[in-house]
């Protein structure tokens, strides 16, 4: 799927929602955050889905879990929630490293790539695992 594909998708469900009844604006659907998951950003050569380098299992060889992040990012840093750890950790991913992935090699650029509706679902869909 194309990144404008899925930002239409995204647009037209979270308009729907809202009509609907749905979640409040700011409120993250984690079923459009697993599409943003598992979704090349086709549109941004070198930009790969996040299940590349993220499981929801086992740690990979590339980035942590998603397995049990919500109580995770909580815990990382204090004062932090486990939204404000994840929504920082996208925009600015050398703010946080964790132990074993010293390499840094998640890409800079997410933050300004996803929009803020984006980012919500797909840390919706992280906080749901």
């Amino acid at each position: 799927m194309s990144r404008i594909t899925l930002t239409m998708v995204v647009s037209i469900l979270a308009a729907a929602m809202v009509a609907c009844g749905g979640a409040p604006s700011g409120v993250g659907d984690p079923e459009i955050g697993e599409e943003i998951y598992r979704t090349n950003l086709e549109d941004e050569p070198g930009q790969h889905a996040c299940s590349e380098c993220h499981s929801l299992g086992q740690s990979g060889p590339f980035g942590p879990s998603f397995q049990g992040i919500s109580e995770i990012a909580g815990e990382r840093v204090a004062g932090m929630t486990a939204e404000e750890y994840l929504r920082e950790s996208i925009a600015n991913p050398s703010a946080f490293i964790v132990e074993g992935y010293h390499d840094n090699l998640m890409p800079k650029v997410y933050g300004e790539i996803l929009s803020e509706e984006e980012i919500n679902h797909l840390i919706a869909f992280m906080l749901s695992q």
